[in-house]
């Protein structure tokens, strides 16, 4: 059998070769099988790899379905509410404290400026006193010298006086 019988039988047709014209039909080797085949792998492989990827982004889907229902069933549970109302008053509480604390710290301060203020006043009052007690001793201690002067000459007449009366009486 010949070329042209060979493409014949191919092609179902009849194929008029000229005589000079050369047919070369690739011969089949062992490349060409190894190709074959590693290509064939190298597609189930990737079909393999596909499905590997499609079952974990399956699985990822259905762990994020299962979060979302354990997270709903979660915030319907009644202790995880009654946790949320703790810290709503909490929180509540917090922000009270904290404008009680300011409103305390501001009348500290001013109670803190009225007590200053009050001592330094109250300073100027004992100065102004003690110089009205100095006035006052040194008045008393003057008055107490004039009368226990006057008193010491009036006793000197009266003695003066009684001395007299006598002396005439005497006499």
């Amino acid at each position: 059998m010949d070329v042209s019988d060979l493409l014949n039988s191919a092609l179902g047709a009849p194929l008029r070769i000229a005589a000079d014209t050369v047919v070369t039909v690739p011969a089949r080797d062992l490349f060409d099988f190894i190709y074959g085949a590693s290509a064939a792998l190298l597609a189930i492989l990737l079909i393999l790899l596909l499905y590997l990827l499609l079952a974990v982004v399956a699985q990822l889907r259905a762990s994020a379905r299962a979060i979302d229902e354990a997270k709903a069933a979660l915030s319907e549970d009644e202790a995880m509410q009654s946790l949320r109302r703790t810290m709503t008053y909490v929180e509540e509480i917090a922000r009270q404290l904290h404008g009680e604390t300011a409103r305390l710290t501001g009348a500290i301060g001013h109670l803190s400026d009225r007590v200053e203020q009050i001592s330094s006043h109250t300073e100027q009052r004992i100065e102004d006193l003690n110089a009205l007690v100095t006035v006052v001793q040194e008045e008393l201690e003057e008055t107490f010298v004039e009368t226990a002067s006057r008193a010491r000459g009036v006793r000197a007449g009266l003695n003066r006086l009684t001395e007299k009366r006598e002396h005439r009486s005497s006499s």
